[in-house]
């Protein structure tokens, strides 16, 4: 039984490990957008359609706190907005709001 606590430990802590490299790659190729990793992530989230913030947190398996924050600061600079959710009055949904300039930057950015 320690043995495969022992192996399971080992393995999370390696997947842990690989996550943070993950992020550092998407931070570099997020960066020529104006973006880090987590705006990205959230972002994409909403790309093809709109979602409130908790199914974001749910589509990404991160929690709702971040995802507000994030989302917050993307209205902010004016990359995504948020508009009434016909099916939750409070939950408001989140869409990108991203002009032709900014994808063509991205796609730039990402074919380096």
């Amino acid at each position: 039984m320690r043995r495969e606590q022992d192996l399971l430990s080992g393995t999370a802590l390696a997947v842990f490990r690989l996550n943070g490299h993950f992020l550092g790659v998407a931070d570099e190729l997020a960066r020529p957008a104006g973006l880090t990793a987590a705006r990205w992530q959230v972002l994409g989230a909403v790309l093809a359609d709109p979602l409130p913030v908790a199914g974001i947190a749910r589509a990404m398996g991160i929690i709702r706190q971040s995802v507000q924050r994030i989302a917050d600061l993307l209205v902010d600079e004016g990359l995504a907005e948020y508009a009434p959710n016909p099916a939750h009055r409070r939950a408001k949904l989140v869409y990108a709001n991203l002009d032709a300039d900014w994808l063509d930057r991205m796609r730039e950015a990402l074919a380096r």
